[in-house]
């Protein structure tokens, strides 16, 4: 019986890990001590290896584990995996900023279900706030600082530089 609900356990923690999987362009973290990659966001998963201190990686999604701390997904010497945050710091990367390429407004969340609160003219540049969602049509959703306003732009009318 133990057993059994170690096993339900470890599947709700990976369900809830899997539903709070926020996608993200791509940014750099250094990491700060040696740090174990795992196949999961959160300790409870395998080590499928190790990243030593003073390693740069491209990170291409975060996940929050049930704890609160947060997980980064890279890939380290062809190995894909995850390691936490609390070992790295910012990997000296610039600013990014959101350039639209026509009008696009700025929405209070990721979709066309959500109020404008806004418009961002055609070849205008936005903070970046590291931040990426899709939508249910698989549409990349850019949260931005636009002149005080903080929002959501579409990816269809806007790239990250």
């Amino acid at each position: 019986m133990k057993r059994f609900v170690k096993v339900i356990s470890l599947m709700m923690a990976a369900l809830i890990a899997l539903f709070s999987v926020s996608a993200l362009a791509a940014f750099s973290v250094t990491t700060t001590a040696s740090v174990n990659l795992r196949t999961g966001p959160g300790t409870e998963y395998a080590t499928q290896g190790c990243v030593p201190s003073g390693v740069t990686l491209s990170v291409d999604e975060t996940a929050k584990a049930t704890n609160g701390k947060t997980w980064y997904h890279v890939n380290y010497s062809g190995k894909n995996g995850w390691i936490c945050s609390s070992y790295t710091k910012d990997g000296g990367s610039a600013e990014k900023k959101v350039v639209t390429s026509g009008d696009a407004n700025i929405r209070t969340g990721a979709g066309l279900d959500y109020k404008s609160v806004g418009v961002m003219p055609k070849g205008a540049t936005a903070k970046y706030m590291n931040e990426s969602k899709k939508d249910d049509r698989g549409v990349t959703w850019y949260r931005i600082n636009y002149n005080g306003t903080t929002g959501w732009v579409s990816s269809k009318y806007a790239a990250i530089k």
